[in-house]
């Protein structure tokens, strides 16, 4: 806020200086003044004050955001052999993880041979159902793994 003041007293001093001097006309047309004020980001506003305007009082604000932290999850401990499990591969439908998903799957089934892949398609957007297939994936697999395709 000191700063704010501070860009304020320049801008009355500037506009007494014009109107208070013997020999200087006031502009007819406004004057763009350029400060750069010290924040957190840098900001330049550029500031045009007609020669009848009165104090200027500027509010910056804070680009920051408050928010809740979420509390941490549990993570489920890894899966200590692949043999005979289970393991669900959750596809986000982006392109990326459809390039993937088929080298994943050979390499699963070379380093792991009884292993049981059922590969679910699961947008990443929302929509309406999209928590119950997700705790379907979870209940048919003993691990899952997400393909993000970005």
């Amino acid at each position: 806020m000191q700063r704010c003041k501070g860009l304020s007293i320049v801008l009355l001093v500037a506009m007494l200086a014009m109107a208070v001097l013997p020999g200087c006309a006031a502009p007819t047309t406004p004057e763009v003044i350029k400060e750069t004020v010290e924040v957190p980001v840098e900001v330049t506003k550029i500031v045009e004050v007609p020669a009848e305007a009165g104090p200027v009082t500027l509010e910056v604000l804070s680009p920051r955001v408050d928010f809740e932290k979420a509390a941490p999850l549990t993570m489920v401990p890894r899966l200590a052999d692949l043999s005979g499990k289970k393991i669900g591969i959750i596809n986000n439908t982006k392109a990326g993880a459809d390039a993937f998903q088929p080298y994943l799957e050979e390499v699963l089934k070379e380093a792991v041979p009884t292993i049981e892949l059922k590969i679910w398609s699961i947008s990443y957007n929302a929509y309406e159902g999209k928590e119950e297939d997700l705790k379907e994936v979870a209940e048919a697999s003993d691990g899952v793994i997400v393909l993000i395709g970005d």
